[in-house]
């Protein structure tokens, strides 16, 4: 039952890759009327020079005002220049949802209704980090 979604639901994923620096992506940016449920996502980094530990936050836009954090999670970064480091892997059931279905709008360069997720830079000398998410709109 986990692995199921609703039906008249449609399956949706993004990926994004970096190195050093922070990144982000986010699901939901067309589709005026439907609402974003996030079901799952996956963190990996490789060791930096020095250890240190990132934040992964998961957000939606909503109407006006910031984003809302639905979301946080933390994640270490051993010392260690290149070192591939334990992936998570995170399945959220129930799924969290943007409180707020898509609009067409923006609110500064988001559109409203999407949900982002981010995450801090691994730091000097790592030389991957890569963040997926998965969902579904309904």
């Amino acid at each position: 039952m986990a692995d199921t979604i609703p039906a008249g639901s449609v399956p949706i994923s993004a990926t994004v890759s970096g190195t050093t620096g922070a990144i982000n992506t986010s699901l939901g940016t067309a589709n005026v009327g439907r609402t974003i449920y996030v079901t799952g996502f996956t963190y990996q980094a490789t060791g930096a020079t020095a250890a240190t530990t990132v934040t992964i936050q998961l957000a939606y836009v909503p109407a006006s005002g910031s984003a809302i954090i639905i979301g946080q999670w933390t994640y270490p970064i051993g010392a260690g220049a290149g070192s591939v480091q334990v992936p998570l892997d995170i399945n959220l059931i129930p799924p969290m949802q943007a409180s707020q279905s898509i609009t067409g709008l923006l609110n500064s360069s988001a559109t409203v209704g999407s949900v982002s997720i981010g995450v801090g830079a691994a730091g000097a000398g790592a030389t991957f980090a890569g963040l997926n998410i998965w969902g579904y709109m309904l």
